[in-house]
Parts: C-alpha cells; structure tokens; sequence
C-alpha cells in the first residue's frame, strides 16, 4: 500500500512539472491613451527610453516611459512618409525603421519622426528587427528569405531558407525574432506549426512544435534569457519556452484587468532594462512589465 501510495505521487508530480505554470504580472506602466486606436506592434528605443507604438490608422506613437505622449508620425497616405499597411518597426541606431507590405518600402526617421529616406524594395517586408551590431533583418515573404542590411542602407547578407515541409525546412516566414545574445534568428512557419532558429549565416540550429501553435497564427516573437516569448493569435498570453520547445509558463490570461490580455499581438524586450512591452489590442492599451524576477 505504501509503495503504491508513493508511486501515485510521484506520477501526480512528474505530471504536474510538464504542466506549464500560469504567471501573473502587474504591469509597471499602461499605456492606454484615448488616441490610440487598435494598437498591434510594439518596439523600444532604449537610447531615449522610449516605447514606439503602431494602431490602425498607420501612425507611429512614441511615449517616453512615464507613459507621456511626445509626439506622432506617419499615418495613412503615398507620401514618401506614410503608409498603407505597417509591417514592422525598429529602433536601429539613432533611426527609427518602418516597413510596409503594401508600397514595397522601408522608411527611415530620426528620433524626431522626421522622415529622412525611403529604401524602395521589390518584394513586400514582413517583420523588421535590429540587432546589437545596427544590422537590420527583415523578412523577405516572396523568396522565403532574411535580408541584412546595414545603417547604410545596403543589402549586406541574405539567408535563403530551404523550402518545404520537413525538418529544418519552411512555408511561412513573415514573423521573426532575433537574438541579441546567441546570434539567432527564430521564425514561426504558421503552415507548419513551429518555429525554427538559424544561426546568422542560415545554418539550422533547432525546431520545435507545439498544440499552441496548431490553430493558432503567430503575432510575435521574441527571445531573451535562453527563452523565447510567444504570442500566438486566439491565445490570450504570453506563451513562454525553452529552446527545447518546453513551455516553461504562460504570462496572464484572457481579461481586461491589467495583466490580463484581450488579443494580445506585438512585443518587443528592452533587454537592459528586462522589460517586455505587449501590444494588447483588444484592450486597447500597450503593458509593459518587469520580467527581471521571472522564475527562469
């Protein structure tokens, strides 16, 4: 009876170490100013320690971190400073980077919001990320690759991915993230629910699936502390793994409360500071926590 009573236990507690942990943060800062309007991408300027918001209406809002507004730009129209349909943002040195999947274009402002160039493209950008090394990589849907370009504005590198439904292969590469810390690059191949890592010249690395992402579209990635920070579409958290494809925890739950989400998309980390910005769309607001506590 009590080898029996003690193999019970040690099963319930096999079982419940596979079991993801649900965490709840409180965020240190809200942003949920009445002009924003469905905001969905996210990134930090951590040089001027502020956060870059997009909404629906194309702008780019920028709020120091008190939360205050200090001004706009962009927003809708074919001027060489406007957009159609925002496909990512960057902080790439003193240059704030914007991509747009409808005009075939990166554009780059200061940190004043004024426009200084336009990159013309001849195939739609998917998502933009910087590196430590002012490297800019964006995601080449069409050719299934990884352009690198420089604070010059020139194509420098590009990793064509291997395409197809196997290992180490992909269909889908429009969400990335990029390692400041072990020379990665992750992309989540919606068509076949995993995400995949590189190394910086297209050497496969590791892959990984999850249920999560069976029905799920990815929104975000991101990747800090050997984990990597997931939002995936009809899932109200912030999925957490390991590069094993361990879920390690869940961040909130579905609500309106703060630390609760409702559709949560873009995030961006400030790694010096260990805080993780979370475009809560269907709130209507941006949260920012401290995740320097986090139980890794």
């Amino acid at each position: 009876m009590k080898k029996s009573f003690m193999l019970i236990l040690l099963l319930l507690l096999s079982v419940s170490l596979l079991i993801a942990k649900d965490i709840h943060l409180e965020p240190i800062l809200v942003i949920d100013d009445q002009i924003l309007d469905g905001p969905h991408i996210v990134a930090f300027d951590p040089g001027f320690e502020r956060v870059l918001i997009v909404d629906e209406s194309n702008y780019v809002y920028v709020y120091d971190l008190n939360g205050e507004f200090i001004f706009k730009f962009g927003g809708y129209g074919d001027e060489n400073y406007q957009f159609e349909s925002i496909s990512g943002i960057s902080v790439l040195g003193t240059n704030y980077i914007v991509g747009d999947s409808y005009f075939n274009k990166i554009c780059y402002f200061d940190t004043s919001g004024n426009f200084l160039s336009k990159f013309d493209l001849e195939w739609s950008p998917g998502n933009l990320r910087a590196d430590e090394d002012n490297y800019l990589y964006v995601s080449n849907v069409y050719d299934l690759t990884i352009e690198i370009i420089n604070e010059f504005q020139n194509v420098v590198k590009r990793i064509s991915l291997p395409d197809g439904y196997g290992k180490e292969e992909v269909i889908d590469i429009e969400i990335i993230g990029v390692s400041w810390e072990d020379d990665y690059v992750f992309i989540g191949d919606d068509i076949n629910d995993k995400i995949v890592s590189y190394d910086k010249d297209g050497r496969f690395e590791y892959e990984f699936s999850s249920e999560k992402f069976s029905e799920n579209s990815f929104l975000s990635i991101c990747y800090a502390n050997k984990l990597i920070f997931v939002t995936c579409e009809n899932d109200n958290s912030i999925n957490v793994f390991n590069k094993k494809g361990k879920l390690n925890f869940n961040i909130g739950k579905e609500g309106i409360n703060y630390g609760e989400f409702t559709l949560p998309m873009g995030m961006d980390l400030f790694s010096d500071e260990e805080l993780l910005a979370v475009a809560d769309y269907g709130n209507n607001r941006v949260q920012i926590f401290d995740i320097s506590d986090l139980d890794y």
